[in-house]
Parts: C-alpha cells; sequence; structure tokens
C-alpha cells in the first residue's frame, strides 16, 4: 500500500509538470483563487487551455470538465486540481512573508516553478482525425488523446493519469481522501504564515510532517479489513 500512496503523489507532481504553466505575468486569471475562466471546449486547443486554467485555480469542477471521467476518476482529478491551487496560494502566501527563498528544502517550491515557467502548448503537436485528437510534446513518451461528443473535446483520462492511475475503486478513494487531507494540510497551515514565532523553516518542518501523517493514515485506512 505504501508503494500505491506515493505513486498517487507523483502522479499528482507529474501531471501538473506535464500541463505545465504560463510564466506568471502571463497566467490566467483567477490563478489559484479557485475558480478558473474557461472557454466553450470546442477545439482540442482550448481543452487543454481550459486543463492548465483549472489547474492553475484549483478549480475541481472546470477541470474535471476537461476529461471523459466519471465516478471515482472524477473524484481523484477534482483533488489533484484543488491540491495543485491549493498549493500555489501557499507558495505565493510563503514568498510574500519570507521571501523567495522560503520553500527552500520543501519538495514543491522548485516543481511549482517549473511549471509556471512553460506553456501547456508552448512545444505540443495536435493533430485531429475525426473526432480523435493526439497530442504530443517533445520528450513526453507517450501521446494525450482527446475525443470529441456532442462538439466538445474531453481528454481520456487512462492516457492522462498513465501507469498511476489506480485500477480499483478502493485504491482511486484511498488516492482521493490522500489527497485531500494533503490539501487540508496546507488550507490549516496558510493561516500561521507570517504569525510571530512562525519562521519558514517551522512552517516547512509543520508541513511535512503532517503530509507525511496523511499519507500514513491513507494507507491505514486501505488497509482497514
Amino acid at each position: 500500500m505504501r508503494q500505491r500512496i506515493l505513486t498517487a503523489v507523483a502522479v499528482c507532481l507529474c501531471i501538473a509538470a506535464a500541463a505545465s504553466c504560463k510564466p506568471k505575468a502571463q497566467e490566467p486569471e483567477g490563478a489559484g483563487s479557485g475558480t478558473a475562466r474557461v472557454k466553450p471546449a470546442t477545439t482540442p486547443e482550448q481543452t487543454l487551455k481550459n486543463m492548465q486554467a483549472a489547474l492553475l485555480a484549483g478549480d475541481r469542477a472546470a477541470f474535471v470538465e476537461c476529461f471523459d471521467a466519471s465516478g471515482p476518476q472524477a473524484d481523484m482529478l477534482g483533488a489533484i486540481a484543488e491540491l495543485v491551487g491549493t498549493s500555489i496560494r501557499f507558495e505565493e502566501a510563503m514568498k510574500k512573508a519570507y521571501g523567495e527563498d522560503a520553500l527552500r528544502g520543501s519538495q514543491r517550491g522548485e516543481s511549482l516553478e517549473a511549471w509556471k515557467r512553460k506553456s501547456v502548448l508552448g512545444d505540443a503537436t495536435v493533430t485531429v482525425e475525426g473526432d480523435t485528437a493526439t497530442v504530443t510534446k517533445a520528450g513526453q513518451e507517450r501521446p494525450l488523446h482527446l475525443d470529441r461528443k456532442g462538439g466538445v473535446w474531453r481528454i481520456r483520462t487512462s492516457d492522462f493519469l498513465g501507469a498511476g492511475q489506480p485500477t480499483e475503486t478502493e485504491q482511486a478513494e484511498a488516492a482521493v481522501r490522500m489527497l485531500d487531507a494533503m490539501t487540508s494540510v496546507l488550507k490549516s497551515t496558510m493561516p500561521k504564515i507570517g504569525q510571530p514565532g512562525y519562521t519558514a523553516e517551522k512552517i516547512n518542518s509543520e508541513v511535512g510532517a503532517a503530509m507525511m501523517a496523511a499519507m500514513i493514515e491513507a494507507a491505514r485506512q486501505r488497509d482497514k479489513p
């Protein structure tokens, strides 16, 4: 179970890296706010832009709408989006309070900066054949596919989650619980940022310990008879 939990964390981080956000000055309005501004997904490119905006904002509903997902898969995608959006707000608050090096030593800081420096469509090639679109990017091992139904393009969830996709409902539910718990850790910690007695080091230490506890609890719940 420990390996499945670690895989879910890796999926979360890799998904955001694959989505690749634009430079900060060009970020979509609403970034990190919980509400994304999206447009009708009448082209594969617009679906990818909507996905990027939703991920930046942490907008669960808008992010899930970009995929052909339902049930536990949709719940997992929503949890991923909210965790990423909350992580962005957390990072911004830390840097505002403690400076650009506030997240040094954190497992998230450098990754978020990397996402912001790239564009979701920057080096992508989109090929459309009928109601199927294939998106390839330099350095990406597998292409991403989108399907058009009722005039709306949506991403194939299996392509997006890849090898880390839970194969059982119980695994998906465990991953959602873990991701939601990690989001709660960040949200509950943010009010402490910049307060007397709370240094960047103390915040990072508390968050790291709480994140590990969330992973352990998710594993414990999953392994219950």
